[in-house]
């Protein structure tokens, strides 16, 4: 039995991780670390989780675990996860992975180094919806890919985790929209494409939450090294949540939604949707993370790549604060 401690009691904890990994047969959580203690105890009483801490360092020392999972604020990802690598334990870290590339190069080296198992948690590459279009994609169906487009966009971080001020504070979110939301959108299209991004352009803007210190929305064009051009938006000034994409390609374009993938060929085959698995082949993410340690493997998400889609998102960033393009890759010294 694979067992967890988990850092941060917030909602990213209560509504993903926690659930995710009582779904898990091999995985047991045993801990939960907030500074807040009555965070703690109440998520620990909620989840009958036996034991509770406000340091993550004495979790750590103390309690007889294989992995955690950071799910703290993004500017203590890099802190918590290091600690975690030092201290012999595989991790598995919440999006955005840093806020910086240097953090995401010293996770990765902390990793590396103490031999653990490094995984960002970037759950839009396990939706079978996902995987169906990579299908699509490396048949050749629809030939060399031209260009995309990507959104990601609800009505903003106060109405899914209450209380969180942290997403609006620049020195602890470092950017807003982008990080939380345009995230997801890079990731699985730069999973999807397999290219390499080699120049950002981006503009952000606060539209309507007049309080926060970061953009409630974000536009941006990314080119890769073959000349392929994207355009990329995020965005917290919107409802009905959207979370979409689409791929345009030399026999025809697919576009995608959360639940739905549709091919729109230049052939007589014309529109048609293809059928979408109920489940993907990894499982979900904390169970794909558990099999990964048993398995000692791997994963399809470790730092590297998710340092791949943090670094479009920073460039991004800079390019709206400065006016101007930002070429890749950002230095990670």
């Amino acid at each position: 039995m694979l067992k967890v401690g988990i850092i941060g009691c917030g909602k990213v904890t209560e509504r993903m991780h926690l659930p995710g990994y009582a779904k898990c047969p091999n995985v047991e959580v045993v801990a939960v670390t907030d500074i807040v203690k009555k965070r703690a105890r109440d998520m620990a009483e909620r989840f009958s989780v036996p034991h509770i801490y406000t340091d993550h360092k004495e979790m750590l020392k103390e309690a007889e675990i294989d992995a955690v999972s950071v799910c703290t604020p993004n500017y203590l990802h890099a802190r918590h996860t290091i600690d975690s690598c030092r201290a012999g334990k595989n991790v598995l870290v919440e999006k955005p992975m840093a806020t910086s590339m240097r953090e995401a190069q010293r996770m990765i080296d902390a990793a590396k180094r103490n031999k653990v198992i490094l995984m960002i948690e970037q759950p839009r590459r396990f939706s079978p919806v996902t995987q169906a279009t990579q299908e699509i994609l490396d048949s050749g169906l629809l030939g060399k890919i031209r260009g995309l487009r990507g959104r990601y966009a609800h009505s903003g971080p106060e109405h899914w985790a209450p209380g969180s001020r942290w997403f609006f504070k620049k020195d602890e979110a470092f950017a807003g929209a982008l990080a939380d939301l345009g995230i997801h959108i890079v990731d699985v299209l730069l999973y999807l494409v397999g290219k390499r991004v080699t120049q950002v352009a981006g503009f952000t803007s606060i539209v309507e939450k007049k309080r926060s210190e970061v953009e409630d929305n974000a536009v941006f064009i990314i080119r890769f090294a073959d000349g392929t051009l994207g355009e990329i938006s995020a965005a917290w000034t919107q409802s009905p949540l959207e979370g979409s994409y689409t791929i345009y390609c030399e026999k025809g374009w697919l576009e995608s939604t959360r639940s739905k993938l549709t091919i729109h060929m230049n052939t007589p085959r014309g529109t048609f949707e293809p059928e979408i698995p109920q489940r993907n082949r990894f499982g979900s993410p904390w169970q794909y993370f558990a099999n990964c340690i048993e398995k000692g493997e791997k994963p399809f998400i470790d730092g590297e790549e998710g340092a791949r889609s943090l670094e479009v998102i920073l460039a991004a960033h800079q390019s709206a604060v400065r006016g101007c393009v930002i070429t890749l890759p950002l230095p990670r010294k």
